[in-house]
């Protein structure tokens, strides 16, 4: 298959211009399709129907001028994909310059030689299509890093599904605790009407509420009858525990690697997940809980 020319409309009111740029572009006839209009309205029609690359504009035209054209493109399309030459007389200075500020990427002045034609529209085209590459890299690198993005956090949550599965196999081997508490956590924050990011962290966050578990002895932790209450006392130092393991620096230095809302979550829920509403603690009776 072919691959398609690039199409090139030219918009202006005297047809003996259109033709003339018609015979001086014939050699170009295998690589540029061009497309000619007498009028701005026509030429935005043109533009709307064929797809076209790059425009070039007279400026002087009845009713609707040049500069009303490269408004319309602007409006509805980016420069990048379709450019605008604005075709203007030596003596037109404040023309140039309105063009300019408005977004023509080039000026071509009249009368046309063939030359200077060739150069400005080649040139026009070749930075269209370096833009138009650097859109689809940006793209795709955008693509990449969602993906990445993506899997950092499925194998994120699957580290956090195991820590936690890993502390609570300690004194509950079914691990149906964590499961019930992670469920109705996220039920209660969604009925809060918390939006889906915070939602999210919460559920996330509550998996990690026993974490502090790891620094309870076995001799108190697994013990099978009820606790003394010194034992209970040290069974409550599970949620200070918790506390220090999520908000304890991990840098060699002792710096911290800066805010994490995920672990900052996780900490407060380890912290209070035993508080009344009043900020009490709740008596930690039997095994802890």
């Amino acid at each position: 298959m072919n691959e398609r020319r690039t199409r090139i409309l030219f918009v202006d009111d005297e047809s003996n211009v259109l033709s003339s740029i018609r015979r001086l572009l014939r050699s170009e006839s295998s690589i540029w399709e061009i497309f000619t209009a007498d009028s701005v309205d026509r030429g935005i029609e043109c533009i709307q129907a064929d797809e076209i690359d790059l425009v070039v504009s007279d400026f002087n035209m009845p009713e609707k001028d040049g500069l009303e054209l490269l408004g319309w493109i602007t409006k509805n399309y980016s420069l990048n994909t379709v450019p605008f030459i604005m075709l203007t007389g030596n003596a037109e200075h404040d023309l140039k310059r309105r063009a300019i500020n408005a977004g023509a990427v080039d000026l071509l002045n009249k009368p046309i030689m063939k030359e200077d034609l060739l150069a400005r529209l080649r040139n026009a085209i070749n930075v269209r299509d370096y833009q138009k590459s650097l859109v689809d890299l940006n793209a795709e690198l955008e693509s990449r890093v969602e993906e990445r993005t993506k899997e950092l956090e499925s194998s994120r949550n699957e580290l956090l599904w195991r820590l936690a599965y890993a502390t609570e196999a300690r004194d509950d081997v079914t691990g149906t605790h964590i499961d019930s508490v992670a469920r109705l956590t996220k039920q209660i924050a969604l009925s809060y009407g918390l939006i889906r990011e915070q939602v999210d962290c919460i559920h996330l966050a509550s998996m990690l509420h026993d974490i502090g578990k790891i620094a309870i002895p076995d001799s108190i932790l697994l013990k099978p009858g009820k606790l003394t209450d010194d034992e209970r006392k040290h069974m409550e130092t599970h949620c200070k525990s918790g506390w220090y393991i999520l908000t304890r620096p991990t840098n060699i230095d002792g710096s911290s690697s800066g805010p994490n809302q995920l672990l900052e979550c996780a900490a407060e829920v380890a912290l209070s997940h035993h508080e009344y509403w009043d900020g009490h603690w709740i008596s930690i009776r039997s095994q802890g809980r």
